[in-house]
């Protein structure tokens, strides 16, 4: 991650917090029945401004990282959105927005499905392998080709996935 991608990271958190507090403010201060009617407007302002920025904040947490091939994302992405409807924390990342106002949770909630994302990716991407021969791998008998996953277009080199653009051949 860049300084850029990072600042904007934690700009967005930033702006979460602050819209959690001020959910968290008004439910301790107004009655829920008061936000609904009265303050009908304002409420649901803050609650949409809360669904998108909590959203945005969500996807950097959970799927910055995760690459495919632009001839793999649909099938790599339906895979990944039945990982994420299947796993029920959508509920539960909506639970510790609305019901609890809790970043610390939000996150861990963040992590654990991003737990299950990776692993989905890794097995979509492996299922879709294929040998990178070197003139290395040609000319020694001990030099093994190269694992390439056309799925993501990195390189799987001791359990780890390598860009193709990073990776420097020996």
């Amino acid at each position: 991650m860049n300084a850029k991608t990072m600042q904007t990271g934690e700009a967005l958190r930033n702006l979460f917090i602050q819209q959690l507090n001020l959910l968290k403010v008004n439910r301790e201060k107004v009655p829920l029945h008061v936000l609904k009617t009265k303050y009908k407007k304002g409420y649901e302002t803050l609650c949409q401004e809360l669904k998108t920025t909590g959203s945005q904040y969500a996807k950097q947490l959970t799927l910055s990282g995760i690459r495919f091939h632009k001839d793999y994302i649909m099938e790599g992405s339906e895979c990944i959105n039945r990982v994420i409807e299947e796993s029920g924390m959508l509920t539960k990342l909506s639970r510790a927005v609305f019901a609890e106002q809790s970043i610390d949770n939000f996150e861990t909630l963040c992590e654990e499905l991003r737990i299950l994302i990776e692993r989905e990716a890794d097995t979509f991407c492996k299922k879709h392998l294929g040998l990178l021969l070197t003139e290395e791998s040609l000319m020694n008998e001990a030099a093994d080709p190269l694992v390439f996953s056309f799925a993501n277009g990195c390189f799987l080199i001791e359990n780890k996935w390598i860009p193709k653009e990073i990776y420097k051949y020996k």
